[in-house]
């Protein structure tokens, strides 16, 4: 029988006579080793789906800015100036002939408008404040999407490679039958077949190592994308983090949940934008208006001294909306469509919401037991295996290498069984929280 211990620090994995033991490692990270939470941060450098949500909320919070300057004052410089030739012109009889002038002017003016009554610009302050909100709960969610994935990287590598160990192991085991097989057909003690059929588990381990490289290089693939580098040799993952009970799961997620908040958040500033369309119909607006300007007057004629002059003025001007086209209305009546439409989003994502809770706590109980399964058929085939082994190794009757093979198989197979579990109970435990919303690395 041989005897195998492999240290993968992922929270210390242990294979010892072909029983795996997982148990939380909180070591203080040493050269060669990445925990949880630095691959996240790694990943975290690098998401662009994370500079895309960042770059959202920096778009809302300009938008924002944008509805502060509604009621903010306008000033411009106007200039104008015109040169117009006058022809002469009839007089009536008895009235002598005189030469009409050549007038031209220019003018210079200061203008400033301040707005004093908008009434839809309280309404668009809080849309785009709600705005804001929407996005920054979205960046939360994203962030919380990303953990979500380099756990479930993580986990991966983990679970590969200590797969691969198993595997690996199975080999060594098989060789080793293999060799027994071959020193008894040349002593004559089995036929050949014995021999052929330790070959047989061999390549069948082989085969199984093959698949387990594949499957490792494909995870460690998956790590390096979102990470940025590819894994180190040691992985160290925290201890199994805590887990609500349903109903306080279900209520968190379809209350504090990031994405139903931003959600949320989007149907009142839907509703927000339909009170700021129906404040553009009828309501009056009141404007503060002054005007600072200069005057100039002049004519071809030298004789006439030009005329020039300063101009001031202040006053106010009060526009009360009639009727704009209809578009206005058409505007409304989609606002209000908007409106529906946010809320039915809203409502679906707080029952998928539900539903992913469910779904993952039901994966967390199904992984728990699963490992109970395993734990029993792990300690049966490893009891089971040890006397077959012993029973061939002293040549009792009865006992083959077929059954040999058959109890090697098993040990394989329940040691792969109680990995799937263990891992699946790590990445439940994990999805549980992202579905309530709690994922924090």
């Amino acid at each position: 029988m041989l005897l195998r211990s492999v240290a993968v620090r992922a929270g210390l994995t242990v294979l010892v006579a072909g029983s795996l033991v997982v148990r939380a490692h909180a070591a203080t990270p040493t050269a060669g080793a990445m925990t949880l939470h630095e691959a996240y941060l790694a990943a975290l450098r690098q998401s662009e789906q994370v500079q895309i949500a960042l770059a959202n909320r920096g778009l809302a919070e300009t938008n924002y800015t944008g509805a502060l300057a509604i009621m903010g004052p306008t000033i411009g410089i106007t200039g104008q100036g015109r040169y117009q030739n006058l022809a002469e012109g009839n007089q009536p009889a008895g009235v002598p002939k005189t030469g009409l002038q050549n007038p031209y002017y220019a003018t210079v003016d200061l203008n400033l408008n301040q707005p004093l009554l908008r009434r839809q610009v309280f309404d668009a302050r809080r849309a785009a404040g709600l705005g804001v909100e929407a996005a920054e709960q979205t960046v939360k969610r994203v962030r919380q999407q990303l953990m979500m994935d380099v756990t479930t990287a993580f986990v991966g590598v983990l679970q590969a490679r200590q797969q691969l160990a198993i595997t690996q192991a199975a080999i060594k085991r098989a060789e080793t039958q293999l060799q027994s097989a071959a020193s008894k057909v040349k002593l004559g003690a089995v036929l050949k077949t014995a021999q052929l059929l330790a070959q047989i588990d061999v390549n069948r381990a082989q085969i199984a190592t093959n698949v387990a490289e594949r499957a490792m290089k494909i995870a460690e693939s998956v790590f390096t994308r979102l990470v940025g580098m590819p894994p180190p040799p040691s992985l160290l993952l925290p201890s199994t983090p805590a887990v609500e009970t349903l109903d306080a799961a279900v209520r968190r997620a379809q209350s504090e949940r990031a994405d139903v908040r931003a959600l949320a958040y989007v149907t009142l500033q839907a509703k927000a934008l339909v009170s700021n369309a129906q404040s553009k119909l009828f309501w009056p607006t009141l404007d503060l208006q002054a005007s600072a300007g200069y005057r100039y007057f002049g004519d071809t004629n030298t004789a006439n001294p030009p005329l020039s002059y300063p101009s001031y003025g202040i006053g106010g001007a009060i526009t009360v909306p009639l009727f704009q086209g209809g578009d206005e209305w058409v505007q409304l009546k989609l606002q209000r469509q908007r409106v529906g439409v946010a809320a039915f989003n809203e409502s679906f994502l707080k029952r998928q919401a539900a539903d992913d809770v469910r779904q993952a706590l039901v994966r967390l109980e199904a992984a728990n037991r699963q490992i109970s399964i395993a734990d029993e058929q792990q300690k049966v085939s490893v009891e089971n295996y040890q006397g077959v082994a012993y029973q061939y190794k002293v040549g009792r009757e009865g006992v083959g290498v077929l059954e040999l093979v058959t109890a090697q198989a098993a040990v394989l197979e329940a040691e792969t069984n109680k990995l799937a579990a263990q891992y699946d109970r790590e990445l439940a435990a994990y999805q549980l929280l992202f579905a309530d919303g709690r994922l924090d690395l």
